[in-house]
Parts: C-alpha cells; structure tokens; sequence
C-alpha cells in the first residue's frame, strides 16, 4: 500500500417503521463518534523485529525471543531473549525473606546460526543458573555465573546476500560472572570473553569509562580473541582499531571525535596512528 492517511468515520443507522408496525429502511447517521485518522507508511526497508515468540523452557515460565536488526542471517542482526520471574508477595506464596523479581535480557549476534539454536542454549543456561543457585528468585548480594552463547565464524556465500558458518564452525560461549546491582556498584564482575576488562573498571559504576570494549568471535583467521576494541578518552573522542591479521598486520581503524559537537570529526587512519587521535 503506498503512503496515505486515511479518516476512519463511525456511522450509525437505526431502523425505522410506518405505522410503529411495518420496517420501512433505515436512517443513518455519520460522525457518530470523532474521526480517526490514521496514517499508512510504506513498509520500511528493514525491519526492526523480524520475527518473535514465545518461549517456556525455563522453569515453564514465559519468555520473548526476538530477531531484531537484520533478517534472513544477515551479518548484523541480533536475536534477544528476554526472561523475568516475579516473586509474588502472596501469603504462602513461597517467596523468601528479602527476595525479589529478577530476569535477564541476553543478546547474541544472530548471524550463523538460527534462532532455536540460540533459544536453546540460553534457556539451558539459565536453568543451569537456577540450579547452581539453589533457589528460585534473586540472591541478594551473592556472586553467580551464566554461559552466554557466541554466534560462530560466518562467511559469505558466492552469489547471494546470505551469511552462513564458515564449514566446521559451531556456536560456542563466554561464562559472564555477576551479582545482582547494588548501590553504585557494577553488576557484571568477570568475563571470559576479556579477561582483565572488569577488573580495571570494577569501581562505582558512576567512575566507569564513557565506553570500552573487546573483541570476542572474530571471522578472520588470525585475528586475537579478547584485544581491546574501543577505547575512548573520556570525554567524547573513540578510537576503533582495525581487526589485525598476519596479512594486514596495520589495518585501517575508526576514530569518532565527538568533543566539538558543532563540527564532529571521523578519520580512519591506520592502527599505528590511532595513538595520535583522541590527546
């Protein structure tokens, strides 16, 4: 349908009669209610969710599986699973001292592999998590771990706009160690993906640096799993290296330089200039 607005109007007819006794027709009436208008855009190139539904593999309780950003395994999507548990309040209910609602929202990048593999493996996680725990709602301040699943190495296929795994590459995953959020404390302790990354950064959240980063499931042969990815100098300026390998050792990288807001700044120079960039 091309782009267009539409006024919805409401009319309303009542029947009428000769004599009381015999239906003659009917009298309408437009403008029973205020018009509606409503407007019909063309359908968007991409769209923002391309597919969702429901999941109960843990513990029977609902959740939401989306693909949002890119379909069709495109290289750049993400599927997103989104689980919460209430502890209800109720007299008898089973809700301990102390505890509370809890849930986790787990993104993955869905190139590579489908959407029931990835819904698979973060329910199995989270019913892990449950059983590791020992109980069903929220710890207060205790330290838990939860295997977040990484899409596997892609390629893409001659001929066509598709990405599918490079041949003998399966989905593997990253152990994120957390504790529940207190006050201005950072939640996520540890990461296998980047060793070392939260313990430079494990002050008060409010301390933590504007953004930082690191590479976990590169597709190029070669390139290091777990090097730093963004750095930034704390003030609106990042710095984003290129993915080194042994055949492009000095790749060209990305610099935003966001601190004139006026006149913002994009360079790619090469990895060995980046050092130059964001002073």
């Amino acid at each position: 349908m091309p782009d267009a607005s539409w006024n919805i109007v409401v009319e309303g007819c009542d029947p009428t009669y000769i004599a009381g006794i015999i239906r003659s027709g009917h009298e309408c009436h437009a403008d029973v209610l205020p018009k509606l208008n409503v407007t019909v855009a063309p359908e968007p190139a991409q769209s923002f969710s391309c597919d969702a539904k429901a999941d109960s593999q843990v513990m029977g309780m609902t959740s939401i599986v989306m693909e949002v950003g890119s379909c069709e395994q495109g290289p750049f999507g993400l599927f997103v699973y989104i689980y919460s548990d209430a502890c209800p309040r109720q007299r008898g209910s089973g809700c301990p001292v102390g505890a509370s609602d809890f849930g986790f929202v787990v993104v993955a990048p869905s190139r590579g592999w489908k959407r029931d593999e990835f819904t698979g493996a973060i329910a199995s996680a989270i019913n892990q998590y449950r059983t590791d725990s020992g109980h069903l709602y929220r710890p207060s301040d205790q330290a838990a771990t939860l295997a977040v699943p990484m899409s596997p190495p892609v390629e893409k296929t001659s001929g066509f706009v598709e990405w599918r795994p490079v041949p003998g590459a399966t989905f593997s995953s990253h152990v994120v160690t957390f504790r529940w959020p207190m006050q201005d404390q950072p939640s996520i302790i540890a990461d296998t993906a980047y060793p070392g990354l939260y313990g430079v950064i494990a002050n008060p959240w409010s301390g933590w640096p504007m953004a930082s980063g690191g590479l976990s499931t590169p597709d190029v042969v070669g390139a290091v799993t777990g090097a730093p990815f963004i750095r930034n100098s704390g003030d609106g300026c990042f710095a984003i290296p290129g993915l080194a390998t042994p055949s492009n050792p000095d790749p060209k990288g990305l610099v935003i330089d966001l601190r004139d807001i006026a006149a913002p700044k994009i360079d790619e120079p090469a990895n060995s200039q980046l050092g130059m960039f964001c002073l």
